[in-house]
């Protein structure tokens, strides 16, 4: 294997921040030589729902938005992701198509990575797999703690949701619980499961009560109890 491939800094990234560790020096070098690390402006699709899955996306830099678009038009965020994580996994795994839509809400950069190279390499390394599959049950418990949130009452269904996001990307300063996600009010809201309106609304009360800090698209949770204690009513 050439020095270049060893020496790189996707793969110095890969093997530090993914799954990709867990594998043998070899089954690295072989993804960093098929796959490839391809820039993204903001706004650029990654796949769409219903595409065939023969890719892998892992984030290394920007956010990435995972969505879908409901018969009213209505667009339903899932996660958010960004540096180190997984986009797409699902559909590599079983070869199906697509469950959902990525798209970058801020420009950066992705590592592609095919199903066909990405299964050998696998099937190589079961401490990779492993890691794969525990991920997979990860977001699969987001996911239901999202389907019960949303069936909370609106302060509620918002301050959980909130939480949520301070556990997921949040980023403990003197100042407060810092949520940076490059996202705007609506992106924010089909998160929460809210309308644009209403998350502006929850985000101006809780402003107001001292509890939440907006500066632009960035969050600062001031009193995390207090957000926890309105997530429990």
């Amino acid at each position: 294997m050439s020095t270049a491939v060893r020496s790189s800094p996707v793969r110095a990234f890969l093997v530090a921040n993914t799954f990709v560790g867990a594998m043998e020096d070899a089954a690295v070098d072989r993804v960093v030589m098929h796959g490839r690390a391809i820039r993204y402006a903001k706004g650029d699709r990654l796949f769409q729902r219903e595409d065939m899955g023969d890719a892998l996306h892992i984030v290394i830099s920007g956010t990435v938005k995972v969505h879908n678009t409901t018969s009213e038009g209505r667009d339903v965020v899932l996660n958010f992701l960004r540096s180190g994580d997984l986009v797409g996994e699902i559909a590599v795994l079983d070869g199906g198509p697509r469950t959902a839509s990525a798209s970058m809400i801020e420009a950066g950069e992705i590592f592609r990575i095919g199903r066909r190279d990405l299964m050998p390499a696998l099937r190589e390394s079961p401490d990779a797999l492993l890691e794969l599959v525990a991920i997979l049950c990860e977001k699969l418990r987001a996911t239901s703690d999202i389907v019960e949130t949303n069936m909370r009452k609106l302060d509620a269904r918002f301050a959980a949701g909130l939480m949520r996001l301070c556990q997921a990307y949040g980023r403990r300063t003197a100042a407060g619980i810092v949520i940076d996600l490059s996202a705007n009010q609506t992106d924010l809201g089909a998160y929460l499961g809210l309308s644009r309106e209403n998350a502006s609304r929850q985000i101006a009360k809780l402003s107001r009560s001292g509890v939440l800090r907006a500066e632009g698209a960035t969050l600062v949770v001031l009193d995390e109890p207090a957000v926890a204690r309105l997530a429990d009513e």
